[in-house]
């Protein structure tokens, strides 16, 4: 098989590192919902976190779906979601 037969370079650790990451920001979105129910004075405040979460992790599954068909689903696209993904878990 010659090199442009080939699919396309795959990053078995970050990839695995960045489903985690998805995972772990959908899990505190799910807290954060139900921490909205049980304090509804800071909704609004809750909902800015749920939005930065979801904003940083949506666009990890297509990403990796579609690794290395486009310019844009590259590794250095991933590590840049992925760091996008990390500093918005960390917020509080």
């Amino acid at each position: 098989m010659n090199a442009s037969m080939k699919g396309p370079v795959r990053d078995d650790d970050s990839e695995q590192n960045a489903l985690l990451h998805v995972g772990r920001a959908l899990v505190r979105i799910r807290s954060l919902s139900q921490k909205a129910q049980r304090e509804p004075e800071s909704v609004d405040e809750i909902l800015r976190g749920i939005e930065t979460l979801a904003d940083a992790a949506h666009n990890i599954p297509q990403l990796l779906a579609t690794m290395g068909q486009n310019d844009w689903a590259s590794q250095e696209t991933l590590a840049n979601e992925v760091t996008m993904c990390e500093a918005a878990l960390l917020a509080r």
